[in-house]
């Protein structure tokens, strides 16, 4: 049952906004789609703070201050060629870093009281920058969960890293994100296959063979270290790791050839697509804690939808039905 202004699950209720008046000169307070300085590319929050790559916009790093644990990590886009994948049949031959520090690139950030982020635009063909063309966007955010009492409560608002990946498929490419940490982690990795977080031990050389399907989160742990970097997900993916501390995710295909599967036809999808992940670092048992609850959050987060109440909220409310509970 909800509490106070909180709506009911499967309910709507309707909000009115008035941080603009009350924050009088906001531009004071946030800084909003300015470009990045690179001696400060740095984004924090109550739990923690993340660093950024001066030359590619990508993440370096990440600060737990609760646990006070700085893990390097290394963020990479990758593409895998390939001229014999199809729509079951994963076959890839040379992995190529889209994104170096020789791309064109644009950074901007917002630093607010509730939300930190920044974005990096990507512009690898492009004669002249424009932020409506870019070929992908990548924004890492942070949320402020200031006021808030209860520990993991507060933690499921500020105690990760949101990850956004607005990415195009490019021609006969397995396009995939990696993070590379320097956790010890025996050779092994962790999903969950819907029922079950279970153990993958890396085996063989072959990418294809190191793939295990991933439904709501994949990690990390450094037993050691009692560390875990857990990656949860908003739609089912592949998840890999090639080597110790290092773990990545399919997020696009675009394929130019069938496998004789059963498909018929190449999956040529050249769409873009968005791909939303939670990044945490944190202790094995908050992440286990922590985890679950994100990812009920990714599948049932809620919608926004805005409307203008120019009016007044009394005359607003009076022409629209503000709230609803089935």
């Amino acid at each position: 049952k909800s509490k106070g202004t909180e709506p009911y699950p499967s309910s709507y209720k309707v909000f009115q906004n008035n941080l603009g008046s009350k924050l009088g000169g906001a531009k004071n307070q946030i800084d909003i789609l300015k470009e990045a300085d690179y001696n400060s590319t740095t984004i924090e929050n109550e739990h923690m703070s993340v660093h950024f790559c001066n030359t590619t916009g990508l993440i370096k790093s990440i600060y737990n201050k609760d646990l006070e644990e700085f893990l390097p990590l290394k963020q990479e886009i990758i593409d895998y060629t390939t001229s014999k994948s199809g729509a079951y049949i994963m076959r890839p031959e040379t992995p190529i870093t889209v994104y170096t520090e020789n791309t064109g690139m644009k950074i901007h950030f917002i630093k607010g009281p509730l939300v930190s982020q920044v974005c990096t635009y990507f512009y690898p063909n492009a004669d002249h920058i424009d932020l409506t063309a870019a070929e992908t966007v990548i924004c890492a955010r942070l949320f402020s969960s200031r006021g808030i009492p209860d520990p993991i409560d507060a933690l499921e608002v500020g105690g990760y890293v949101q990850v956004v990946y607005k990415v195009a498929g490019r021609h006969n490419r397995e396009t995939v994100t990696r993070y590379t940490t320097n956790l010890q982690t025996d050779k092994s990795f962790y999903t969950d296959n819907g029922l079950e977080i279970r153990e993958r031990q890396i085996s063989g050389d072959k990418t294809e063979s190191n793939y295990y399907p991933t439904i709501s989160m994949a990690y990390l742990l450094d037993d050691k270290r009692s560390l875990q970097f857990t990656i949860v997900t908003r739609q089912p993916m592949g998840s890999h790791s090639k080597q110790s501390g290092v773990i990545e995710n399919m997020i696009h295909r675009n394929l130019a050839q069938d496998d004789g599967r059963g498909l018929s036809e190449p999956p040529n999808d050249g769409s873009r697509i968005e791909v939303v992940v939670f990044l945490v670092v944190q202790s094995p048992v908050i992440s286990s804690r922590l985890a679950r609850r994100l990812a009920l959050s990714h599948q049932h987060y809620p919608r926004l939808v805005w409307g203008n109440a120019e009016e007044g909220q009394k005359a607003w409310i009076s022409k629209h039905k503000h709230t609803y509970v089935p």
